[in-house]
């Protein structure tokens, strides 16, 4: 599995990497400018002392005294940076020598250091009357060119690490401006993907290209925002076509055996009664014959209407098809079911106005069934009430040819 690199350990990484890289660079350059002047200064300094040897030994070595020219030696070097000189003879043969009395372990890093950046000897004539009489050779002994090194390395150290303290402090601190919008936006389109929710919205920032950034997301959320209540709204919109009757609004067969096998269930498990009433609209056929098909729709309309104001908000309210009505009434029992008829036959007692101008009476035969007992299925039910349905609607014939002439009249 590949492991990917946040964009914090990248900046961070580029960040100190480019300083370390900087100061390195600097460091380094500058300090080898600075140790090549400083051994021309050393060259030019052992040139200078051998000269000054060469002049001072003169008379020793004419005399061939070998002790003053060792003195001579002790009292030039000792104050110098030279770790060696000798004197030859023109055949060759050493005439004295000195040596600068160190520890063995710093004779041998100066040595080890001045090979590499002085030069191994440096000669300079005894003259005396315009002849070569012998030959100085000094070694320079590099003490305070390898001093210089050492502070300059021990400076370059010290200048590293604070400033990768100071940059990483400054990493921290660019890191958190640039993070901390990004953190926003990246934790505000996680919620849209999981939660669906656009109504966040990202705060502007200080950086042009983030708040650039930050508006064009608030913008497109904005598109999403409305576009989410758009498409809720045509889904409510259809589901409320596909549940509920166009003319009436009252719930459609389909939405009311869901709620009725729903409610079933709950009433058996909670022991808790149930209500169902069956109503259909007498002389329906001879209102929608003799007034038209727009007053049978106005009487649907206002049975539906008057329906709907007597119902308590838990009961459902639908209709069946053509002019059959149910109401669905939880923990309604049989006593307040037939209550709940009277009512509803006392609210039919209001004319009803047609668009013509004109009015009429319109009645109900309605039918009911109720649980208990807790082993009705939602078949069971609805046909017991319209079997109650069908019972009162053969008690009301009897006055259906007196009120049919009255329709027709």
């Amino acid at each position: 599995m590949q492991v990917r690199q946040t964009l914090r350990q990248m900046l961070h990484r580029g960040h100190l990497g480019g300083m370390l890289l900087a100061i390195l660079l600097c460091g380094t350059g500058l300090t080898l400018f600075a140790i090549w002047a400083l051994r021309g200064y050393a060259i030019h300094n052992a040139e200078l002392v051998a000269r000054a040897i060469s002049y001072t030994v003169e008379a020793a070595v004419v005399f061939d005294d070998e002790a003053a020219a060792r003195e001579t030696l002790d009292s030039i070097a000792r104050h110098e940076e030279i770790a060696m000189v000798r004197i030859r003879l023109p055949d060759g043969r050493l005439f004295t020598r000195w040596e600068h009395g160190q520890s063995q372990g710093d004779l041998g890093i100066e040595r080890w250091f001045s090979r590499r950046l002085m030069p191994e000897l440096i000669r300079v004539p005894v003259e005396s009357n315009g002849r070569s009489i012998a030959t100085v050779e000094l070694t320079a002994n590099g003490h305070t060119l390898l001093q210089f090194v050492m502070g300059v390395v021990l400076a370059v150290v010290a200048c590293l690490l604070l400033s990768l303290q100071g940059a990483y402090w400054l990493t921290r601190h660019t890191l958190s401006r640039i993070m901390t919008p990004l953190r926003h936006l990246v934790s505000v389109l996680h919620r849209v993907r999981v939660e669906q929710d656009f109504t966040p919205r990202l705060p502007g920032s200080e950086i042009a290209e983030l708040n650039a950034l930050n508006e064009d997301v608030n913008a497109l959320l904005g598109e999403l925002e409305r576009w989410q209540q758009w498409h809720e709204e045509v889904q409510a919109d259809l589901r409320h076509q596909a549940t509920h009757d166009p003319l009436t609004g009252l719930a459609n067969r389909a939405l009311f055996e869901e709620r009725l096998t729903q409610s079933l269930l709950l009433c058996q498990r909670q022991q808790a009664p149930l209500g169902l009433l069956y109503i259909d609209c007498n002389l329906f056929k001879p209102i929608n014959d003799t007034y038209g098909h727009a007053a049978g729709d106005a009487v649907l309309v206002a049975i539906a209407a008057r329906l709907r104001v007597q119902l308590p908000p838990s009961a459902l309210a639908s209709r069946l098809g053509g002019d059959e009505f149910a109401l669905l009434l939880p923990y309604f029992d049989e006593v307040a079911l037939k209550q709940r008829i009277r009512m509803l036959h006392k609210g039919m007692e209001q004319p009803i106005a047609l668009p013509d101008g004109q009015t009429l009476l319109a009645t109900l035969s309605i039918g009911h069934s109720h649980c208990p007992p807790w082993d009705l299925d939602a078949e069971r039910l609805m046909q017991q009430a319209d079997e109650e349905m069908y019972r009162a609607k053969q008690e009301a014939r009897a006055f259906d040819d007196v009120n049919e002439d009255e329709v027709r009249r």
